[in-house]
């Protein structure tokens, strides 16, 4: 895959789409692994955009998360990683980053994702939701994704009051999700197609 920013991604050996961004959100660990979800905007000239989960993965231990994450950032040229900016994992990210820059290997960077920092997700969750309903879904699920199910754990009277340490996984996709809807994707005439030769819809972690 061309790593250049500004470019369309397709996945010519899978469904064809052609996406027009790929962005990651990150949830931090708790009682629960931290998550990672990486989510593909389809092209379109709006207003309605289409979302489609690439990939998802959920891990306990912090260095062991970051080195997937900056894996799938190649793999899947991810263009933008966003969560909450926890003090001490960023804290944690700025060593970890130093030491791959030692070793001359890829770093990790990840900025903070609308309405985060506090780390409630309430509004996040309700924007997902709207996009899941059947008369306007707009967000799409790959088979064997734990988010279905991880989102049926969520009471519609705990909204207001959840924090992003609940379920991570969860927090990652309504981050990635939010940062799509709070931030318009602007096309420019830098965007030319590029095509990729792997399957990246059937990776599998």
């Amino acid at each position: 895959m061309d790593i250049r920013r500004n470019i369309y991604f397709r996945d010519v050996e899978g469904s064809g789409r052609l996406y027009q961004r790929v962005i990651a959100g990150v949830g931090w660990a708790s009682e629960r692994p931290a998550g990672c979800v990486v989510i593909g905007e389809e092209t379109s000239f709006g207003p309605k955009y289409d979302h489609f989960l690439l990939a998802e993965l959920e891990e306990f231990d912090t260095g062991i998360f970051f080195k997937k994450c900056a894996d799938l950032q190649v793999r899947y040229n991810i263009q933008q990683f966003v969560g909450r900016l926890d003090k001490p994992n960023i804290r944690y990210l700025s060593e970890w980053n130093s030491g791959r820059r030692n070793r001359k290997t890829a770093t990790l960077e990840i900025d903070s994702a609308p309405f985060s920092d506090d780390g409630y997700i309430g509004y996040h969750i309700s924007i997902v939701k709207d996009k899941l309903r059947s008369n306007q879904k707009t967000l799409h699920f790959n088979e064997g994704s734990k988010l279905p199910g991880y989102l049926l754990e969520i009471q519609a009277n705990e909204k207001g009051s959840i924090k992003d340490t609940k379920i991570p996984l969860v927090s990652a996709l309504c981050y990635a999700v939010t940062a799509m809807t709070e931030w318009p994707f602007e096309f420019g005439p830098e965007h030319t197609m590029c095509e990729t030769e792997y399957d990246f819809m059937n990776y599998k972690l």
